[in-house]
C-alpha cells in the first residue's frame, strides 16, 4: 500500500500543492506501518527459529503431509483431462506447504 501510494498517489498530489502536507502525513504513517509489519515479521522468525519440531515426526503431521501428497497426485490428474487458469493457484498452494514441511522438517533434524 506505501509502494501505491508513493509512486501513484503522492505524485498527483504534488501537482495539487493544497493536499500535499496531509499526503505526506499519510505516507510517513504507511511507512511507520510497513516497519511495524517487519518487526512482527522478525519476531515470527524468531519464534520459528526458538521453537521445538518434534511435532513433525508425529502421527497426524504424517497423516496431513500424505494427504496432500494424495491430493497432489488427484490434481495433476485433473490438469491433464480439465484445462483452468485456477491450477496455477491450487499448486502454488501445493508448493507452498511442501516447502514449509522441508523446512520444518530440515529444522528439526538439522545436527
Amino acid at each position: 500500500l506505501c509502494g501505491v501510494f508513493s509512486q501513484w498517489v503522492l505524485p498527483i498530489l504534488k501537482a495539487e500543492q493544497s493536499h500535499l502536507g496531509r499526503a505526506l502525513i499519510v505516507f510517513r504513517a504507511l511507512r511507520f506501518l510497513r516497519f511495524v509489519r517487519f518487526l512482527r515479521v522478525l519476531r515470527l522468525l524468531r519464534f520459528g527459529a526458538e521453537s521445538d519440531f518434534k511435532w513433525t515426526a508425529s502421527a497426524w503431521f504424517q497423516s496431513v503431509t500424505a494427504l496432500v501428497i494424495l491430493l497432489n497426485a488427484v490434481v495433476i490428474g485433473l490438469e491433464t483431462d480439465i484445462q483452468s487458469p485456477l491450477w496455477w493457484y491450487v499448486e502454488q498452494v501445493l508448493l507452498a506447504f511442501f516447502v514449509f514441511e522441508l523446512l520444518a522438517r530440515m529444522k528439526r533434524y538439522r545436527p
